[in-house]
């Protein structure tokens, strides 16, 4: 997962966000931090003093000018303020830090201090896991997933559609981008898992079995007597994914898939 922050000059919010970031350690995320005006100036006093008085020492940064291979470099661009955001227009993964950070340049150490809270707040949020029930202002980043994963996605009218014919969504959120997702429709007290899909930064990373987790959670409260799915024979990981998950191999289907042609192996866990 990359992540990218931007601001002005990336002397005082950007780098104090990626360096925030930074301290977090997570796993398989990468961070860069970028300015508008950028030109290869340091890191402000006051910053380096905000994040001292934390444990964080970022010595030795030096600002970056904001390019647009930096930004398709990242999957996820996190703007200081609206206006920076909207010097990015027609880019789909940039967003804007809570509702804004106010710029602390010219201010003293306290305005620092508070601009550092206030980042890292935001931050803390973002970085949280968030598994939930999509709904329709969702359709766009379950479609957006589909077509980075996938060679025939669903588009988002499809998705649309399938919502409307009691398929259900669970998503997996982070850094305010849907990394994964299950679908599942239910007919009567039955339940068929349409697609499990993680985005190839995410993955190895738990999130797919944390969604299976919660879809047999959602199964449970709807009363659903089994969960089943297909998946390619061929597909081992996915296969010791669902195994480890409590599925029990049923049956196969010949040529179920094309592109390449193979065979699908069915799969059931009862609820």
């Amino acid at each position: 997962m990359n992540i990218l922050f931007v601001c002005t000059g990336n002397t005082c919010r950007s780098p104090m966000a990626e360096a925030i970031l930074k301290s977090k350690n997570l796993k398989n995320v990468s961070v860069k931090s970028a300015g508008i005006l950028a030109n290869g100036e340091p890191i402000s006093e006051n910053s380096l003093k905000a994040l001292e008085s934390i444990g964080i020492d970022f010595k030795g940064f030096v600002s970056k000018p904001l390019t647009r291979e930096l930004v398709l470099w990242a999957d996820a661009v996190f703007c200081m303020s609206q206006s920076h955001a909207d010097a990015l227009k027609g880019f789909s993964n940039v967003f804007v830090l809570g509702q804004g950070i106010s710029d602390p340049f010219g201010g003293n150490l306290s305005v620092y201090e508070n601009c550092r809270d206030q980042i890292k707040n935001e931050i803390d949020r973002l970085a949280g896991e968030e598994i939930f029930l999509a709904g329709e202002k969702d359709f766009g980043g379950i479609a957006a997933l589909e077509k980075e994963c996938f060679y025939e996605p669903w588009s988002e009218n499809a998705i649309k559609e399938g919502y409307e014919n009691s398929t259900h969504y669970i998503c997996f959120k982070q850094f305010g981008k849907i990394l994964g997702y299950v679908g599942v429709q239910t007919v009567l007290d039955e339940g068929y898992i349409t697609n499990v899909a993680v985005l190839a930064a995410a993955r190895r990373q738990g999130i797919a079995e944390k969604l299976l987790t919660a879809l047999l959670d959602f199964a449970k409260e709807k009363g659903l007597k089994f969960l089943t799915l297909e998946v390619r024979k061929s597909n081992k990981a996915a296969r010791s994914l669902y195994e480890k998950c409590g599925y029990k191999t049923v049956g196969e289907r010949r040529d179920f898939y094309q592109n390449p042609k193979e065979n699908a192996i069915l799969y059931t866990r009862e609820v």
